[in-house]
């Protein structure tokens, strides 16, 4: 995943669990910075690259949905929650959580950038900064289309 001496480091922060789980998981993660890619805990949700968060607890799961990290999260629970990219069972094994975290990262830089708003969508668009066909001002539809012919006179019929 990475070039000899380049180490690619991620931050995870820890969403939900029992202080237990939390400090088996702390320990693990002191364990994974020596390697590539490493991983380090960090407290703040909001400014960490993964999380891992407690799938069985309804709050965990919602602050997840809130702060829209479903694509960035390895949930750990009895099931996984609708959307959720990563999902373990318990009990919690660091080793299948370091590679489900591997799994995301793969994921992260392999998906294809969203467009920005420079990039040309309309692959039938004519160069807008030369002055193209689409960027010619258009008629109202009723000055495109032709006025209707008036009908022939209609003849009279004759009364025997």
């Amino acid at each position: 995943m990475s070039d000899s001496g380049f180490v690619d480091n991620f931050t995870v922060a820890i969403e939900g669990f029992s202080s237990f789980e939390r400090e088996a998981l702390a320990s693990f993660f002191r364990l994974a910075a020596q390697r590539s890619p490493a991983f380090h805990q960090v407290d703040e949700v909001g400014v960490a690259d993964f999380l891992i968060a407690d799938g069985d607890h309804p709050a965990s799961v919602a602050a997840v949905r809130r702060g829209q990290r479903f694509d960035d999260t390895v949930f750990i629970g009895a099931k996984a929650p609708g959307g959720a990219a990563a999902w373990l069972p318990r009990p919690i094994d660091p080793m299948h959580v370091l590679r489900e975290l591997e799994g995301l990262v793969e994921m992260r830089l392999t998906a294809p950038e969203p467009p920005s708003e420079m990039m040309d969508l309309d692959p039938m668009e004519i160069d807008t900064l030369r002055g193209g066909l689409d960027d010619l001002r258009r008629a109202p539809r009723s000055e495109l289309e032709p006025e209707p012919e008036p009908e022939p006179p209609k003849a009279k019929a004759v009364a025997r």
